[in-house]
């Protein structure tokens, strides 16, 4: 497209190129031009060479209106290092970001200063516009295709929208104070139409420089329209009025709304999302429910403090700007931005006093770094409302009303006068119990309530502790609002929250509201910090209007805030709060009745053999969140079971570990389980197992060749045996750098034998813990035997340790072995004692054995008794060279479907242990788990989910040649996270080899006659077996 004649050019007046009123085409969605001013450092491609990442904004209060013009009050306070020629109202400055190596695009809104079309702000066609500039930006021959978004309020609100529809280019955002949720942040507070600010923002703001507006530039509000002005029938039919449309239009599900609304899940850019604590009216939410609910890997999220104008350019801010977009515009991440070096939340903490509209005090306020948002450790308390207006932690024994006038007169308080220090950060949510009565008998009943909620402080002195709000006006800690007839909360909602309600605010969910009836309402408060000292005082304010602090964001208009619907009084209800095994919090979440009240029937399965069956038809019957025990909640979403697994979760191993051993198995404490890992990964790497591989394939045909001597001697073979004993060797020969012959001598060692018995007795007294406490003080037979195997295990382990470092010494061992670059540590600070390698030899022996062997039964059975899979693999391998290593294996497809099935439906380690769920609670799958309780998964019932895996308990192999996205996420036979199974990568290699080998060997295979389907059923102590513990084959 031709450029236009109003392009200009300034190569010379200014520290940066100027290109004004650059045509901008709208190709996407649809025809049209935006105009725009370009600010180019002087080098910059076609000027010079180089070219530059892309800071962008689009907005409607023009890109021409002088910064000092727009606000002259704010202009005077303005950071002097920010008052350029060209600096525009909440728009990065052009002098500042050039001379940092950055391009400035500033285009004007579709009908908006220098841009024609429809001025409808805030509306799908912003953010599709906005696509436009930002795919155009990136194309430019000066530009070096990366694009950043930047801008305070109305320019940080479009960053969400457009950012969603994931424009190419777009390559970091920070949307700076902006709201995210067009409805609920800044039209509708709980319903409730925000008039005020929207008449004065439009008038003042923006229909001053709707394009074709005349006489713009005689009220130097930048230039008139180019094309020329516009007469007032074509202004009106060219513009969607922002106050009258959100008058009219009262629900999420009408169109308006509808077409304003956006994914934000879908958000995957880089994102720092900066919130101030007193945009308590407009903003503050939006910022910090737009980054939780935003996909991007790099999200940060920081709080300040101050006016709504001044701190985006103080210089610290300039500095936190430009460090975020070196990292991911440049690629120069000097801070640690991808390293984790810098925090995911930065708190500003309203510690004591700082005054209003005081910017050297307020930067006096601590700040803290925290790893989460809401925090980790969050503790929700309650507060009871009382009848003598205080807030208590105990509920009061009577019921009590309180009243007040809901349009006119005083609101109701309630107080809380804090002994201690208290810090109050996070969401707040006040459950009330409401009722509307008519002021006199001849007044008109009331037919809704409107609840406009305040908390403040009070000082030690009886003073009120006011801070700085959007405007530099005084406000207090927060608010929040509801209109009760749209009080319905939509629980099944995955956004939902305990601590924070979701509504859809649909017009088919309005519920009347009728005289002298309670209804029970949760009133969102929105997110908040402050810290009361000893002696001071927490308010709740109630009221049925506004109060003191609202400023221009006033909830008054006359038919939203109609008297004919309001007037009356307003009565909340104090009332008992019943807490019981039927009303706690776990009473929502299903499950079999007898679970709310013991773990008797959990426990009587897991020592049956039968947990995971037992488990799996509670998640088939009550859905993927059970309650199992009074406090034993059993996970089976993907989504979830990652959430749990991951160390952002904040999900840690319970005191069930604590009986299970020293070993990094039941390592509770992160920093010691990861620096345990870390010592004893590598000798399991991909790198490292080439290195076992002879030893792997010596073992591998040495079971062969028993298999085949005991079914030439007997007429079938034990495969379950031989694999086992073929397992164990493997890993004796690896952990003590000698076999224990087990294969050769065809049973188990003393030590291998000590072992087994002692597990199912270990899992026992877990389960059992206070009788098997007391039955290890009386001298019975049983404890004895005990004990006898476990001196037996320790001296074992003890010996072979120290063989195994003699022969380190004396150079005796040819063949690698686990413990090799342990016991070469110098740093004897990581190094480990004898004592503990012992520990994690049995654990390795423990873990690396049965796994696979159970898994490899599993296999080769299932493979054996369906001709046509077994046909189809045998094929296969039979296409490898007579010398195929394991590196020919894995490039094997159907192989590796074979191995992949065998693991979902027969992964030994098919089970899962308890997570403490973290401070806080947590919020999934549309139920609220408390932090006194734990939770766990297992990857049995993940494997077997029927909307992921069709046909689930059949085996099919064939499943895994072209996998769903889906059935990946939900695939975990070795767990996932930080502690996913050491040995996985060498497990892997074990079912391949010996899968291959015993296919090519034996070709025409077949299940023996006696062996049944109930012989193989699943049992499960820990990990899962055959029931009858054998599997025999014809060879």
């Amino acid at each position: 497209m031709a450029e236009n004649k109003f392009k200009t050019i300034d190569k010379d007046n200014f520290p940066y190129i100027f290109i004004k009123n650059i045509d901008i085409p709208l190709r996407t969605y649809e025809n049209g031009t935006l105009r725009a001013n370009v600010f180019l450092p002087k080098d910059a491609a076609p000027f010079g060479s180089k070219t530059y990442p892309v800071i962008a904004t689009y907005g409607p209060y023009g890109k021409d209106v002088p910064y000092g013009i727009f606000y002259k009050k704010s202009w005077e306070q303005l950071n002097p290092d920010m008052k350029s020629t060209h600096a525009a109202w909440e728009t990065p400055d052009p002098a500042y970001w050039t001379s940092k190596g950055f391009i400035v695009v500033r285009a004007d809104e579709r009908g908006a200063g220098q841009s024609p079309g429809l001025l409808d702000t805030m509306s799908r066609g912003t953010s599709e516009a906005f696509f436009d500039v930002i795919e155009w930006a990136a194309e430019q021959e000066w530009s070096s295709g990366k694009v950043g978004l930047l801008g305070i309020s109305y320019y940080a609100g479009t960053q969400w929208r457009v950012a969603a529809r994931k424009p190419k280019g777009l390559a970091a955002i920070i949307p700076w104070e902006g709201m995210s949720d067009y409805y609920r942040d800044r039209v509708r507070h709980g319903g409730i139409l925000s008039d005020r600010f929207i008449d004065f923002w439009w008038n003042n703001g923006v229909s001053p420089n709707q394009y074709g507006k005349p006489g713009r530039a005689a009220r130097k509000w930048g230039e008139d329209t180019l094309e020329g002005d516009l007469d007032e029938e074509a202004l009106l039919k060219n513009r969607r009025d922002q106050t009258l449309d959100t008058a009219v239009h009262k629900f999420r599900d009408e169109e308006y709304y509808r077409t304003r609304d956006f994914d934000v899940e879908a958000i995957e850019v880089p994102l720092l999302s900066v919130a101030n604590w007193g945009g308590i009216l407009l903003h503050l939410r939006g910022n910090v429910l737009g980054w939780t609910r935003a996909s991007s890997k790099y999200k940060f999220l920081h709080f300040i403090v101050g006016r709504h104008d001044l701190p985006f350019y103080y210089p610290e801010s300039a500095e936190l700007q430009l460090s975020f977009f070196n990292s991911f515009l440049k690629d120069d991440d000097v801070d640690g931005w991808k390293s984790e070096k810098m925090p995911r939340v930065r708190l500003t903490l309203r510690k004591g006093e700082a005054g209003v509209d005081d910017p050297e005090r307020e930067r006096g306020f601590p700040s803290r770094d925290e790893a989460d948002w809401p925090l980790p450790g969050t503790e929700y308390r309650k507060f009871y409302l009382t009848p003598e207006n205080t807030l208590s932690e105990t509920s009061t024994p009577s019921i009590n009303n309180v009243e007040y006038d809901a349009l006119e007169g005083k609101s109701v308080t309630f107080e809380y006068k804090t002994s201690s220090s208290l810090e109050i950060t996070g969401h707040i949510v006040a459950h009330l119990t409401v009722s509307a009565s008519r002021k006199s008998p001849e007044s008109p009943p009331p037919s809704d309530i409107d609840l406009f909620l305040t908390l403040r402080k009070i000082n030690a002195r009886g003073e009120e502790v006011f801070y700085t709000g959007t405007m530099g006006d005084p406000v207090p800690i927060v608010k929040g609002w509801q209109r009760v007839s749209l009080r319905k909360v939509d629980a099944s909602n995955v956004l939902h929250k305990d601590y924070l309600p979701y509504r859809n605010y649909y017009s088919t969910e309005v519920e009347p509201v009728e005289e002298n009836r309670k209804y029970e309402v949760d009133v969102e408060v929105w997110p908040t910090n402050v810290v009361l000292e000893p002696g001071e005082t927490l308010v709740l304010e109630i009221a049925g209007h506004d109060t003191q602090g609202v400023g221009k964001f006033s909830h008054e208009h006359p038919d939203d805030r109609n008297p004919k619907v309001f007037d009356g009084k307003n009565v909340i209800t104090v009332i008992l709060k019943i807490k019981t095994a039927f009303f706690g919090p776990l009473s929502k979440i299903p499950g079999p009745f007898v679970g709310r009240w013991t773990p008797i029937v959990l426990k009587y399965y897991t020592l049956s053999g039968r947990r995971i069956q037992y488990l799996d038809s509670l998640f088939t019957k009550y859905g993927p969140v059970v309650r199992v025990s009074p406090t034993t909640v059993g996970i089976n979403h993907p989504d979830s079971v990652k959430v749990i697994q991951k160390v952002a979760g904040g999900f840690k191993k319970s005191s069930w570990y604590d009986k299970t051993g020293p070993g990094m198995l039941g390592m509770r404490d992160r920093e010691k389980h990861s620096r345990r890992r870390r010592l004893l990964a590598h000798p399991l790497s991909n790198s490292s197992l080439p290195a076992f591989e002879p030893l792997l394939w010596a073992k591998v045909d040495l079971a062969m060749d028993q298999m085949e001597k005991e079914y030439n001697y007997l007429g079938y073979t034990d495969i379950h045996k031989w694999l086992s004993l073929m397992a164990t060797d493997i890993i004796g020969d690896l952990t003590f750098g000698s076999s224990f012959r087990m294969l050769e001598q065809g049973k188990k060692n003393q030590y291998v034998e000590d072992l087994q018995a002692v597990m199912p007795t270990v899992h026992k007294r877990i389960e059992l813990a206070p009788f098997f406490d007391l039955m290890f003080l009386l001298p019975l037979p049983q404890v004895k035997r005990f004990s006898e195997r476990f001196q037996r295990i320790i001296a074992y382990g003890a010996e072979s340790i120290h063989r195994l470092q003699l022969d380190q010494k004396s150079g005796s061992l040819t063949t690698p072995f686990f413990f090799e670059k342990i016991m070469n540590l110098k740093d004897k600070e990581n190094a480990l004692s004898d004592l503990e390698m012992q520990q994690e030899a049995a654990e390795l022996m423990i873990t690396g054995t049965d796994t696979t062997s159970n898994t490899l039964t599993y296999l080769f059975w299932s493979v054996l008794k369906n001709p046509d899979i077994r046909t189809k693999l045998e094929e296969e391998v039979s296409t490898l060279p007579a010398d195929f290593k394991d590196a020919n294996l894995v490039k094997l497809p159907y192989l590796n479907a074979v191995v992949r099935e065998s693991l979902r439906l027969y992964g030994a380690a098919s089970g899962s242990h308890e997570r403490d769920v973290p401070k806080g609670g947590w919020e999934t799958c549309g139920h609220f788990i408390p932090d006194t309780a734990t939770v766990f998964t297992q990857a049995f019932s993940l494997h077997r989910l029927p909307d992921v895996f069709n046909n689930p308990y059949r085996f099919d192999p064939d499943r895994w040649l072209n996998p769903t996205p889906e059935m990946e996420e939900a695939y975990i036979p070795f767990g996932g996270g930080p502690r996913i199974c050491i040995g996985i990568h060498l497990a892997y290699m074990e079912l391949r080899v010996t899968t291959a080998a015993f296919f090519r060997k034996f070709r025409g295979a077949g299940v023996h006659p006696s062996l049944t389907e109930d012989d193989m059923d699943l049992e499960n102590y820990t990990l899962i077996a055959p029931k009858c513990h054998k599997c025999l084959i014809c060879l």
